[in-house]
This record gives C-alpha cells, sequence and structure tokens, in this order.
C-alpha cells in the first residue's frame, strides 16, 4: 500500500473533507477500481459499508443531503483556507438507517428525480443560450443602426416607460422597438444588466445618448485649449516635453466624427503618472496606498487596505500627485480597469495603475466612461501584448483614440449615463429578489418535504 495516500475498496463512499469541497458536497461511490482497490489524496473520508446492510448509493446520498453538510460546516477545524471536517463528525453523526429494500427504493426514487433534474437543467441551459443569443443580436442591431441627422433621443430602461424614440421611422428607432418589445424576456437574470450597462455605454461615446446643441462650443475650440495648457506645462518644466504621438489619419477612425465632435489620441488629452513596475514599502499606517487591486471597472474599493509611510510618500511621488476626480487605469491583472478618484485624502499609486490627469476643461468622467466602453475596451485589448499577464505599455495606450465631444455634451452624456445606469441598479436589485425569492421558496418547499415524519405512503409523497 502506498504511504501518504488514502486507501480505498470497491464499494467504498469517499468524502472530501477540506473547505470548499465538503461544503460543496463533493463525495463519490468507488466503483470499477482496478484489481478492486484504489487510492487518493489523504482530504478524504471513507465509509465502507456492512454488506447486506447498507447501500454505498444510499450513504451516497445521506453524505450529500444539505442537513448533514450545514451541520458539519460549524464543525470544521484549521485554518480560514484550509478548514476540514473532523473525523469525529464524519464516524458519530447519527446515520438514518432504513430496511435494505427501502434504500433501494429510495435510491431508485433519487436517480429518477436527479435525472428529470438533469433534463430540466439542460433545457434551461438552452433556454438561457438562446436568450443570450437573441439579446446580443438585437442589441448588435442596435448599435449598428445608423441614426438618422443628429439629436436622436436615448432609449428608455423598461419598455413600460414611453419610447422617447417613437415618432417617424428610422433604423436606429426600429432597432430600439425589436429590442424593447422583448425587454421583459430577454432581461431575466442579473448578469443580463451588464448587456445593458455595455450598451449604454457604447452609445454614450458613439454621440446618441443625448440631444445635441449646435450652439455648444465645438470640441476642437476645447483641444486647442487642453493643447496650450500642456504646451505651458511643458516650458514651465512641470512635465517633461513628451515624443510627439502620430497624427491621426481618417483610416483610423472608428467611425466618422459628428459634427463637433473630435478623435484624439488619450497620451494628448491627460498626463500620464506611472508608477509601473516598483511598489513602495508598505506600513500599518499612514498614507493610503492605492494599488491595482484597488481599482475595480467603475469603482475604487477601498479593501485591501494599505498604506506608506509620510516619509516614503514624499520620496515616492515624484512623478505626479494625483487629484480628485482623477481616471486611474490599471495597466494588467486585470488590464483596462477604470475608475475615478474620488478620494479628498492624500493618496499612493503602486505599480500597474495610471492616473490618467485631465490637462484643462476635459470631463474627467466622460473620460472615465468613454474607456468603459466596448469601443475602447477593444481598442485597449488590440494593443495589448502578453499571453499568461496580458498587458499594455503606457506608450502604446496614449495612441488610443478617444471620441472627443464639446464639453457642454460631455456633461450631459455623463448626467444622462448615470441616470440610466441608477435604473440599471434598480432592474439589477428587482431581479436579484426576485432570484433570492425563488431560492427561498424552493428551499422552503424541500424543508417541508424532507422535515415530514411518518408521511402515508412515502413512495408517492414525491
Amino acid at each position: 500500500m502506498k504511504k501518504g495516500f488514502t486507501h480505498f475498496a470497491e464499494g467504498d463512499v469517499v468524502l472530501a473533507k477540506i473547505t470548499p469541497c465538503f461544503q460543496n458536497g463533493k463525495a463519490a461511490v468507488m466503483r470499477d477500481l482496478p484489481n478492486g482497490i484504489g487510492a487518493g489524496t489523504t482530504e478524504l473520508h471513507v465509509f465502507r459499508p456492512i454488506a447486506s446492510t447498507v447501500l454505498p448509493e444510499y450513504v451516497y446520498i445521506y453524505l450529500k443531503s444539505p442537513n448533514f453538510v450545514s451541520k458539519g460546516i460549524p464543525r470544521m477545524t484549521g485554518t480560514a483556507g484550509q478548514k476540514r471536517v473532523p473525523n469525529d463528525y464524519f464516524a458519530h453523526s447519527p446515520f438514518p438507517l432504513p430496511p435494505l429494500a427501502e434504500q433501494h427504493r429510495i435510491v431508485a426514487r433519487v436517480d429518477a428525480l436527479m435525472g428529470l433534474c438533469d433534463q430540466l437543467e439542460a433545457r434551461q441551459t438552452q433556454a438561457d443560450a438562446a436568450r443570450r443569443q437573441l439579446l446580443a443580436a438585437l442589441v448588435a442591431d442596435l448599435l449598428a443602426s445608423p441614426a438618422e441627422g443628429r439629436g436622436e433621443a436615448s432609449p428608455p430602461i423598461h419598455p413600460v416607460s414611453p419610447n422617447p424614440m417613437a415618432g417617424d421611422a428610422s433604423p436606429l428607432r426600429d432597432a430600439w422597438e425589436r429590442l424593447s418589445a422583448h425587454f421583459d424576456h430577454l432581461l431575466a437574470a442579473p448578469e443580463d444588466v451588464a448587456t445593458l450597462r455595455q450598451t449604454i455605454l457604447q452609445l454614450a461615446v458613439q454621440g446618441r445618448l443625448v440631444e445635441q446643441n449646435p450652439q455648444d462650443e465645438p470640441a476642437g475650440v476645447l483641444l486647442e485649449r487642453i493643447h496650450a495648457v500642456r504646451a505651458s506645462l511643458i516650458a514651465d518644466g512641470q512635465i517633461n516635453k513628451p515624443a510627439p504621438l502620430p497624427i491621426i489619419s481618417e483610416s483610423e477612425y472608428p467611425f466618422a466624427p459628428l459634427e463637433g465632435w473630435q478623435w484624439e489620441r488619450l497620451g494628448n488629452l491627460t498626463k500620464f503618472i506611472d508608477y509601473r513596475g516598483h511598489t513602495p514599502p508598505k506600513t500599518s499606517s499612514g498614507v493610503r496606498l492605492i494599488t491595482a487591486k484597488n481599482v475595480r471597472m467603475g469603482h475604487v474599493n477601498i479593501e485591501p487596505q494599505e498604506y506608506i509611510s509620510e516619509e516614503t510618500y514624499k520620496k515616492w511621488m515624484v512623478r505626479g500627485f494625483p487629484r480628485y476626480g482623477d481616471v486611474l487605469f490599471t495597466t494588467e491583472a486585470p488590464l483596462a480597469n477604470v475608475a475615478q478618484l474620488l478620494f479628498h485624502e492624500k493618496i499612493a499609486l503602486a505599480q500597474r495603475v495610471i492616473n490618467l490627469q485631465s490637462f484643462a476643461d476635459l470631463d474627467s468622467t466622460y473620460l472615465k466612461l468613454s474607456l468603459m466602453s466596448p469601443l475602447l475596451q477593444d481598442a485597449i485589448s488590440d494593443k495589448s501584448s502578453g499571453m499568461t499577464a496580458t498587458g499594455i505599455k503606457a506608450s502604446r495606450l496614449k495612441l488610443i483614440l478617444i471620441p472627443l465631444p464639446p464639453l457642454a455634451e460631455q456633461r450631459r452624456i455623463v448626467a444622462r449615463v448615470e441616470q440610466l445606469m441608477g435604473l440599471c441598479d434598480e432592474l439589477e436589485a428587482g431581479l436579484r429578489e426576485a432570484q433570492a425569492a425563488a431560492e427561498r421558496l424552493s428551499e422552503g418547499l424541500c424543508a417541508a418535504v424532507v422535515g415530514q415524519k411518518n408521511a402515508p405512503n412515502r413512495e408517492e409523497a414525491v
């Protein structure tokens, strides 16, 4: 027999005793073993049924039962990441032992019901796949539909709302009608709302969420101010003169610039504060340190909370100081998470995070939303490199094209996106509550069924 292994024989029932396998009910009946014996990890408890008394498949059902698992979890010992079910719980737990003939009937009934569950799950999986394919197709149709002129109104979130696209027919309105007609069916799970969020961001950077005002100052004038401020900072020695970025050719445009809009490279719009490749020594308190782990898509999470000393901060932050409202971008692990710095406290930055600090009047929230959009996420992915850890260099990130509306329109887009995202939050919360209510109902019915004792005609109870 091999040392350092758990040994079992034909017909034994094994139970994984380590977290999270135990919580997930990982167990198995050992069948068709070569030579009738086998060996496995030491993280197994082994139950060897007494022949002609206990059916292994019945033991297997018992070990996977919610009652056995839920009562065993508080008994687990060890560290948080390596807890195990002790042998005494496994060996001494009361075991409900019906007659052998009834064990066979129980196993047969469970097998039959599990087969029905498998069929139901397969049908549900197919239905979900078809629903998501339809949602993706309708969204793609909406995004590809040409807007007739400028000033197309934005879509509602739910079909019971008045449709602001109603009126004269257009490809965009027609595409929205096809999508909104199926809202209740298509948005059936919380994760479906993510598709809606991405659609909102894509429409935003395409200039299709808010009406345009020809009286707005064109984005070209805004760019002149941004370039002037940048040149002034270089002349004053506040920033180093960067290498010039390539002039944008029309062949690079993802779509033709709208009236009053401009395409500009990210490196010409913002200062890059980059501490890539280095992390300062940490302390238990002091100045908050923001790393790539803190930058989530759309927001900064203060967990994990890490700090550096005031002395290190003064020596470390030589490339620039983050400001309230700046945009943070993760260069890898994960790639292209984008968030806005909304801390008034002093912070330090670590590796794999670039602080994008606008030179002039660019609306930083609009920049964040743009970088989160599928249009720019795809462009960033195209310029990334690496196999095991995909990342993007700052020099390539600077080449990314930003669709730049007039400043007043940027602010209208931000307000509209925030409004629609709030409605998405409400929709997602409602779907999660419905899902939780269904789970509670299922658990309640299950508890009611398994909790019945001495029910008449037990074979017909299900």
